[in-house]
């Protein structure tokens, strides 16, 4: 297997399938650089998966969901610069270093985007069927016939979906947070339309 400086977050990742190596190697660069780099890596990182009761009676709560969906959102767009897009996240797909930064540990669920319009992805054979309706966009839960083509936003709507989750999990509600930056994300992400969603953090 071929070895990197990030042997010690990638030994973490379940999914650990020799051809998706140099995408966690980028998804794990581009999270670390958000904190300056591999000198945040040391011996005693904290690496651990995320769970709803980690965010649980928490006062920086808000913050650490704000942190979440920001760096996810960043992640889905490396992966469809490399061409990829996924059909849905999970709880279970993510992993958090020194309880500060969140990581995309699970690549099972990814599908090509079409070579002559990126902006859909075409799925031959999916890994799990039905679908998961707590995580998905709606357009997957009607698939009927494959090969599968769908817009790339699929993956938006998952991730405010899991966002959602977060926020219940935490007691917090869109209602209270109107106004806030999270709260715009979920709302250009869940729209019914597959083309009018944005995966934009400002």
């Amino acid at each position: 297997m071929m070895e990197s400086k990030y042997d010690l977050i990638y030994n973490s990742i379940k999914d650990q399938k020799s051809e998706h190596r140099e995408i966690y190697d980028e998804l794990i660069s581009l999270v670390l650089n958000l904190k300056g780099g591999v000198k945040y890596i040391k011996k005693s990182c904290k690496i651990e998966p995320l769970q709803c009761s980690a965010i649980d009676n928490d006062n920086d709560n808000y913050k650490k969901i704000d942190k979440f969906a920001l760096q996810l959102s960043l992640q889905l767009k490396a992966l469809e610069e490399k061409g990829f897009s996924l059909l849905f996240l999970q709880v279970s797909d993510i992993l958090v270093i020194n309880d500060d930064l969140y990581l995309l540990a699970n690549l099972s669920q990814m599908v090509p985007l079409n070579k002559k319009d990126n902006s859909h992805f075409v799925l031959a054979c999916p890994n799990v069927y039905p679908f998961p309706k707590e995580v998905c966009a709606p357009e997957l839960l009607e698939m009927n016939a494959l090969p599968f083509i769908s817009h790339r936003s699929a993956s938006y709507y998952s991730l405010a979906l899991l966002c959602l989750t977060l926020l219940k999990c935490s007691n917090l509600s869109l209602d209270k947070l109107q106004g806030t930056k999270l709260v715009y994300f979920i709302e250009r992400c869940l729209k019914k339309e597959p083309m009018e969603r944005m995966c934009l953090y400002f």
